[in-house]
């Protein structure tokens, strides 16, 4: 099974559009290589997108193809197949993932009993990564783990999968 470097470029991301889908405008690359402009009127329906010419349209064409192959998700027992527009979609949850991430982690993020809280700074002198601040919150919050002082991979990833908890 091909892998793709998939990712989405100079995202313009309309919160207020956003009806039944995202409502953006994003440029398509792989690699470093732009393949397409892409964008959603966040109506519901597939994203659209516009090749910048003739070759990167074959290759968008195989992407596709080789996507339908793949496993996006798992419904009640049944494989449910993906293609370009469901990786489309998926790139643009994990970018606004990030966004939100990055803003949530100004504050002190931790993780208790599976759910994330965001502590805000009383004294800015102190940081989430002092030894100070951290004895501080795992005297208050004991079985807590703070994101703030995981590398950015690891803590990414446990606020995808606890964020909605």
């Amino acid at each position: 099974m091909a892998t793709f470097d998939l990712k989405l470029k100079a995202v313009k991301y309309f919160a207020a559009g956003s009806e039944e889908t995202y409502c953006f405008q994003a440029n398509l690359y792989e690699g470093n290589k732009k393949l397409a402009n892409v964008e959603n009127s966040g109506r519901g329906g597939c994203n659209e997108v516009h090749a910048v010419d003739k070759a990167a349209q074959t290759r968008l064409d195989e992407i596709h193809n080789e996507l339908k192959k793949v496993v996006a998700w798992v419904h009640e027992g049944e494989d449910i197949y993906g293609d370009l527009d469901t990786k489309i979609s998926e790139l643009m949850t994990d970018h606004l993932d990030v966004k939100y991430f990055k803003k949530f982690m100004k504050k002190v993020a931790i993780l208790e009993d599976g759910k994330i809280y965001g502590l805000k700074l009383i004294d800015k002198k102190f940081q989430a990564n002092t030894e100070a601040y951290t004895a501080q919150i795992l005297k208050n919050y004991p079985d807590a783990v703070i994101l703030n002082s995981l590398p950015t991979e690891e803590a990414l990833k446990l606020f995808k999968e606890h964020r909605d908890s």
